[in-house]
């Protein structure tokens, strides 16, 4: 179950690639035989090479597939998603103000930073004007 999102990404492709080379094949006049088997090599092909860039990926570290998410040290144990086999709760008719007032409760910490442009704040560039531009 660890490889699932690598294998399935591979068939995914590997499929696409397939079809795409089938439908050249007909659409260029092979015989049957040659169409099934560059379909088939085309298959192959796709599929190991995106299996093995995918591996490279999680080896590097680059990309993290099929790790398990855990939340960044600082956050809290309340913002981290639920586990495999938490699901939500589908929140009741009535919930819809609570969920207002903790929106609106986060609303002022965000809008403290904010600070919209004036007009008076900005910086003007004048255009140079064509008879005295500058060499370098």
């Amino acid at each position: 179950m660890k490889n699932l999102f690598k294998i399935g990404t591979s068939l995914v492709l590997a499929v696409i690639a397939a079809l795409v080379v089938f439908l050249a094949a007909l659409i260029g006049g092979a015989r049957i035989g040659t169409v099934f088997l560059r379909s088939f090599v085309a298959f192959l092909t796709a599929g190991v090479l995106a299996w093995l860039v995918l591996f490279l990926l999680e080896a590097k570290g680059i990309a993290a597939f099929d790790r398990e998410l855990t939340p960044p040290e600082g956050e809290d144990a309340a913002e981290a998603p639920p586990a495999d086999g938490e699901a939500e709760a589908p929140a009741a008719p009535g919930d819809s103000q609570g969920k207002e007032a903790a929106e609106s409760a986060e609303a002022p910490a965000e809008q403290a930073s904010f600070q919209p442009l004036a007009a008076d704040g900005l910086k003007h560039v004048e255009p140079v004007p064509e008879g005295s531009q500058a060499t370098e």
